[in-house]
């Protein structure tokens, strides 16, 4: 039981909590403001890999394995599976699978030198101007083959010397 000078919380999901202070025992009516508060929000990064996995994916549900490049060992009599081979080969699924697959490669061929070849790394190695930025990554875009094998002393080796001779152009 409340008495005059306690203190009364009101709380409800979805709205503001609200203190009053008992002035008297007489009925009061209580306003709550509503709240804009979410309960729980989850967030998960998703790497490009896995997005493209995902699709990949759904290539198999359609009955294409090989990425609609089929091995000739499915032509084997023992232990083959001609009619996979043909259905990856002949098929619209099959030539759609080969398409992103092709997708796939060169998105994460860009990725993978994204990742070490940006604007911070090459504004930390060398002092380039922001308008010029965009044609040197573009001229000296480097292969991700290369961006695998170097160190980051390599790397930015790389950035100096190609800079020098975007210089000189």
């Amino acid at each position: 039981m409340a008495s005059t000078g306690d203190t009364l919380v009101f709380s409800v999901l979805g709205y503001l909590k609200k203190q009053i202070v008992l002035t008297s025992l007489e009925g009061q009516i209580v306003y709550l403001q509503q709240s804009n508060e979410l309960e729980v929000v989850s967030v998960r990064a998703r790497t490009i890999k896995a997005e493209l996995m995902e699709v990949e994916e759904s290539f198999r549900s359609k009955g294409i394995y090989y990425k609609g490049k089929p091995p000739l060992k499915l032509l084997s009599p023992l232990g083959g599976s001609p009619l996979t081979f043909f259905h990856e080969l002949l098929s619209k699924d099959g030539k759609r699978a080969r398409r992103w697959s092709r997708y796939a490669d060169r998105e994460l061929e860009y990725y993978t030198v994204a990742a070490r070849f940006n604007d911070n790394t090459i504004k930390k190695v060398i002092p380039i101007p922001d308008e010029k930025l965009p044609a040197f990554k573009e001229a000296y875009w480097p292969k991700s083959q290369d961006i695998n094998a170097w160190s980051d002393f390599e790397l930015y080796a790389y950035i100096k010397e190609s800079y020098n001779k975007f210089k000189e152009r």
